[in-house]
């Protein structure tokens, strides 16, 4: 090993036992006003200095509220205030052995060493919470899903101490028998939800809920999508530019539309089309848009191997930007062709008026996995490559279209209020209808 690697173990080595002081040893004098400042530096940009008198809502397990907690904060109805997933886990990870699934959590029951941590976790929480909510006066705590550990005993214990726990599912995009009965399957697993209202963004997903028995109907509401309120606002301000710009909403290799390890390199063929049309055409920007988590796993190999494999330097394409961190909204608003597979982003762009190319290859639409790709035969909304040379010929092609015709216009709107949520704009007024019944 060398020295900086030994150096890394032995940081992570004290670290570690710092925690384990700090949680176990239950020193809350230095948890509490540590935390509140964490608190306090991750929600400045939520925080409105007009509005001192809202009531707190916590937000846990920030990063997955895309644009959500931005729009409730924007009005000055709530105090929104964050915490990231790694200084939950922080904590949670003291009490927890290595590898706990979400399954063992909910059926502790069944599994005696973590029944043993989820009661140790909870004495620890509940000492902590009650401390922290001292400082921070939040009235609802608010979670993207309940299958994150990390989340769980934080929200469970904000309950017990008189706290609400609102669930804001954001996994709503059921298209396929596939997509619906996964997590049906999933959420059977859990028993029964044990926080105060579930929020979901339309009747698929409410359906998918009740199906598994996992919350009674009076405590589920449908209110759509928090952030396409903004969405709706800056499509009809005509603040697209539609510039000569091709962004590529990426998915890796494990995405499931294509298969388990993508047998027939949809992946790569792509990749592969993006740098050819970036040499060949030099006025046209191509951004590759790949989730943060998805960049700091494979993706970055994905994009190495992708450069060697077609013998470039990428310092040699300035018009090929991959951007982990740039804004979903205004690339779409931005761009005149939007590339992607399964994923709410093609909807936005489906509503923002774009040109979309699905690269739902003829080799995947007939193959086992056809049926994984929901609209696999929807040519009335967007355009499907059939294979990598037609991918490349459509996109050029979608750079130099005007627009969409209104017949397309308005089979969109119809599949966009099916699968993500109603156009009229009013999802805030909705949301907030349900969260003050819990203040």
């Amino acid at each position: 090993m060398s020295l900086s690697g030994l150096a890394k173990v032995v940081y992570r080595a004290v670290v570690g036992a710092l925690w384990f002081v700090l949680v176990r040893g239950r020193l809350f004098f230095i948890l509490v006003p540590m935390y509140c400042k964490i608190i306090e530096n991750y929600s400045k940009k939520y925080r409105n200095s007009s509005v001192t008198n809202a009531p707190v809502v916590l937000a846990l397990h920030m990063e997955l509220f895309r644009g959500d907690l931005e729009e409730l904060s924007e009005r000055g109805d709530f105090q929104i205030f964050a915490m990231p997933q790694c200084w939950q886990s922080r904590i949670v990870s003291q009490f927890y052995p290595v590898g706990t699934t979400t399954i063992e959590y909910y059926n502790s029951d069944n599994f005696p060493c973590v029944a043993k941590s989820k009661k140790k976790c909870e004495k620890f929480m509940e000492g902590f919470l009650k401390r922290l909510y001292k400082k921070l006066p939040v009235k609802i705590v608010i979670l993207p899903n309940v299958r994150y550990l990390n989340d769980l005993d934080w929200a469970r214990v904000s309950k017990m101490l008189g706290v609400a726990y609102v669930l804001l599912f954001r996994e709503g995009l059921i298209m396929s028998e596939k997509d619906f009965h996964a997590p049906v399957r999933r959420h059977k697993k859990f028993g029964e939800f044990e926080g105060s209202h579930i929020i979901v963004h339309n009747q698929a997903s409410k359906d998918m809920f009740l199906r598994t028995k996992f919350i009674d109907e009076n405590k589920i509401s449908i209110c759509g999508v928090l952030r396409m309120d903004k969405f709706f606002r800056d499509i009809n301000n005509n603040k697209a530019s539609c510039k000569k710009q091709v962004t590529w909403f990426y998915f890796g290799e494990d995405h499931d539309c294509l298969g388990p390890q993508d047998p027939f390199r949809v992946h790569d063929s792509v990749f592969d089309q993006f740098i050819a049309m970036a040499k060949e055409n030099s006025d046209v920007r191509f951004v590759i848009k790949p989730k943060l988590k998805k960049l700091n796993r494979n993706g970055i190999k994905h994009i190495e191997r992708a450069y060697k494999r077609n013998s470039i330097d990428e310092s040699t394409l300035p018009n090929l930007k991959i951007m982990p961190n740039a804004d979903v909204h205004e690339l779409i608003l931005d761009s005149k062709v939007i590339v992607g597979l399964k994923s709410t982003t093609v909807f936005e762009a489906m509503i923002a008026k774009k040109n979309i190319v699905v690269p739902h290859f003829e080799s995947l639409r007939n193959s086992e996995y056809s049926d994984y790709f929901g609209l696999r035969d929807r040519r009335d909304l967007f355009f499907i490559a059939d294979d990598p040379a037609h991918f490349k010929k459509l996109v050029i092609e979608c750079l130099n279209k005007e627009g969409i015709t209104k017949k397309m216009m308005s089979e969109r709107e119809a599949i966009f209020e099916k699968y993500i949520s109603p156009l009229d704009g009013s999802a805030y007024g909705r949301y907030k209808q349900v969260l003050k019944q819990f203040i």
